[in-house]
């Protein structure tokens, strides 16, 4: 079962760290940096209304089109990505920075709203987030709205109800040592000329604040002391509204492995999961049937200056597929392929073939896991066997198809050290699938 996973923590606790290794663990999850279009988060993006949209087109006209391009319509609101954005005047940052919700910049109500209205029509799950519970939001309850503890758990309960049939996971990573963990960030956020960029930047945004006027922070102690009180507040959050559902580690000392299993809700994961080779005898094992995923977003590549890149895009709604039973042939396939299994036990809960190729990359013919076991890296133990056999097989790497709007297959080939080599936008011209294009991608081993 997929889980959606919250990375939350006071600054310098390694959230980043953790995601990134999250990231490489579950390689079919979806990960949303801060400053991505999240189906839940909104931190450096923008909220617009048309006229506001519109306004910013013909104010950097320059720009429009990578605008339009990092934009994401919800309703009548424009999400644009405007950080994302690679533009040389620091007018168009502040302009775009405007329209964000945080900050002040919307009533309470308004701000509790949008909020709300986002995390119910969230409905994907195998997402691993960063900051998109707590951090943005609570700093803006506590240092904005100077709203009391009961009102922030009060609205907490009221967001929580809207995810904790979601498959909600929250990892929290704790820390005592915050005036070391500030004093750490200091030294590592800053410029080769040794000039800070982090502490002074976060000095200025808590004295900026409606709290901050009235209770300055004059340097690290105070900082210090923000932190812990926002990192109490959270873990009363964590106790009195999430319950089990949350996990909360000493910060950088945990195993990856260990919280894995604790994200999955205790189970054993790979260590009773065999990936071998499928021979004659189980010739009925390469017929496990193909079950539903879900269809969520779309990978968009691009071909510029000879280089390969992506961007993606989230469907305003959340859809399943299923592909029909393939049938195969076991005798008339082995000619030209390998079979590969995942096997608990007896039981085979996964499924690679590979097929020779005339060129020098070895074909991944077709990649299937069983449900229940997504999001448990078989997967990714399968990907490996597969280059043991590329290479066994003299073959320099592998490559493969990804339909463009299956946008968790196709993340799971680029964490999986996949590349785009290519997009054939004409295989489904005429057809009931008409509207798709094949990524093609490319592993080399």
């Amino acid at each position: 079962m997929y889980k959606n996973i919250f990375i939350e923590g006071i600054q310098g606790t390694g959230k980043t760290t953790l995601l990134r290794l999250l990231g490489q663990a579950l390689p079919d999850y979806h990960v949303y940096w801060e400053g991505d279009y999240s189906p839940v988060e909104l931190a450096w993006c923008t909220y617009m209304t048309e006229s506001e949209y519109e306004a910013a087109l013909v104010k950097f006209p320059d720009l429009a089109e990578k605008i339009r391009q990092a934009t994401y319509q919800e309703d009548s609101h424009y999400i644009v990505t405007y950080t994302r954005i690679l533009a040389e005047r620091r007018e168009f940052y502040e302009y775009m920075e405007q329209y964000e919700i945080y900050n002040g910049r919307r009533p309470l109500e308004e701000f509790k709203t949008i909020l709300l209205r986002r995390y119910e029509n969230f409905s994907s799950a195998g997402n691993v987030f960063e900051c998109s519970f707590f951090q943005n939001t609570m700093e803006e309850l506590l240092l904005y709205y100077d709203m009391t503890e009961q009102e922030i758990l009060d609205f907490y309960e009221e967001l929580f109800a809207k995810l904790k049939e979601k498959e909600f996971v929250m990892v929290y990573l704790c820390s005592e040592q915050i005036e070391e963990n500030i004093l750490q960030i200091k030294k590592e956020r800053s410029d080769e000329n040794g000039v800070e960029m982090w502490y002074p930047l976060m000095l200025r945004y808590l004295n900026d604040t409606p709290y901050g006027k009235k209770h300055p922070f004059e340097g690290v102690t105070d900082m210090a002391a923000h932190f812990r009180r926002r990192m109490q507040m959270e873990l009363a959050a964590i106790e009195k509204v999430l319950g089990n559902q949350a996990i909360v580690i000493p910060a950088k000392e945990y195993q990856i492995e260990e919280l894995i299993r604790q994200i999955q809700g205790g189970e054993i994961m790979n260590e009773k999961i065999e990936v071998r080779i499928i021979d004659k005898a189980h010739s009925a094992d390469i017929n496990i049937p193909n079950q539903p995923f879900e269809l969520f977003g779309r990978m968009i590549p691009s071909y510029v200056n000879e280089q390969w890149s992506y961007t993606t895009e989230l469907f305003p709604e959340v859809s399943t597929m299923c592909f029909p039973d393939e049938n195969y042939d076991f005798d008339a396939l082995s000619e030209n392929s390998v079979f590969i299994g995942a096997y608990e036990g007896e039981k085979c809960i996964g499924l690679a073939i590979m097929q020779q190729e005339w060129f020098k990359y070895m074909y991944l013919y077709d990649l299937k896991v069983d449900s229940a076991y997504r999001g448990k890296n078989v997967g990714a133990m399968l990907i490996e066997k597969a280059k043991e056999v590329a290479k066994e097989n003299g073959y320099q790497g592998i490559h493969t198809v990804g339909q463009d709007n299956n946008l968790a297959a196709c993340k799971f080939y680029i964490k999986s050290g996949f590349v785009i080599g290519g997009l054939d936008t004409k295989v489904y011209q005429g057809t009931k699938q008409e509207g798709k294009k094949d990524i093609l991608f490319y592993l080399d081993i």
